[in-house]
């Protein structure tokens, strides 16, 4: 297993940091405090990562969390993550059902 690196992961989506920060909900200055190393990257902020792009793999990598923390690798903060991705992924289609069934309800009237 290799260490994570965000910096990498940001750039292979072509997004500067302030984009990526953003787009996974934090800010931007505790991004860049992470790239340059001054911070490790989270277990909050790797969860953050993953729901932004599930379906990117992330088993090769190798978590680096606080000493405060226990390690885990990325393989199984994925293993634990699935059933809220899966739950997330579910509601969003049911409400997305919901509405198709009312436009063909409201269609159906006319």
């Amino acid at each position: 297993m290799k260490e994570f690196n965000i910096a990498e992961f940001r750039k292979s989506k072509g997004l500067k940091q302030k984009d990526f920060a953003t787009l996974i909900g934090i800010a931007q200055p505790y991004l860049s405090e992470i790239e340059s190393g001054k911070r490790p990257v989270s277990k909050d902020v790797y969860n953050k990562v993953k729901a932004t792009y599930p379906n990117d793999d992330f088993t090769e990598f190798l978590l680096l969390v606080p000493k405060n923390e226990s390690p885990i690798t990325f393989n199984e903060a994925v293993n634990n993550f699935k059933e809220e991705q899966y739950l997330s992924i579910i509601e969003s289609q049911q409400r997305t059902i919901e509405s198709l069934s009312k436009t063909i309800e409201t269609l159906s009237k006319r």
